[in-house]
């Protein structure tokens, strides 16, 4: 863990010398989904789609995003779910020199969430094909953290893949996803 947490920040350092040097601001938004690997009463993983509003002004970023997540099983119902509501602050770094037509950002960020817990309590119905539970529902405050890489095709077009946790006091959350860049970039 520490040799990934060393090479993170040396990234940083390192692009630090061919970053942007004007002060230039971007607004977009986010949507996108991926694999939940946390854990669930019937097992351990699950989808997550995830959508949000990003801003930045030379290295510095802010985002607000809602996850949720959500086990992949069939045939029970309600499905458990975390719901997570994050504002997040952090670094971005541009990767690529000035002059190219693409650009390739590392963000790397932290912040404060709220999250929203559903899980299964007791057997309402026991059906051949489906089992229905009632559901109880109960909240946390988290602290995300996002490491994000951004392909940035255009002004205002691009993509970006994210490896995100969420450290809480009822079930530590973390997966990855895909998402798609929509803004003035």
């Amino acid at each position: 863990m520490k040799k990934y947490a060393l090479l993170l920040f040396l990234i940083f350092i390192s692009t630090e010398v061919i970053s942007q040097k004007k002060d230039k601001y971007s607004i977009w938004a986010n949507v996108g989904g991926g694999i939940s690997l946390s854990k669930f009463s019937k097992g351990n993983g699950g989808l997550s789609y995830n959508f949000g509003l990003s801003a930045s002004r030379g290295k510095w970023m802010l985002a607000l995003k809602h996850r949720n997540e959500t086990e992949f099983i069939l045939f029970v119902t309600p499905h458990e779910s975390f719901k997570s509501t994050s504002v997040l602050f952090g670094l971005s770094n541009r990767m690529l020199k000035e002059s190219s037509n693409i650009q390739l950002n590392a963000n790397l960020l932290i912040g404060a969430s709220i999250i929203k817990i559903s899980e299964r309590g007791k057997l309402i119905e026991d059906e051949r094909w489906s089992n229905k539970y009632e559901i109880n529902g109960s909240s946390a405050i988290g602290l995300p953290f996002e490491f994000e890489l951004q392909l940035r095709l255009k002004n205002y077009f691009g993509f970006s893949f994210s490896v995100f946790s969420n450290i809480n006091g009822y079930e530590n959350l973390f997966g990855f996803g895909f998402n798609l860049l929509v803004g003035k970039m």
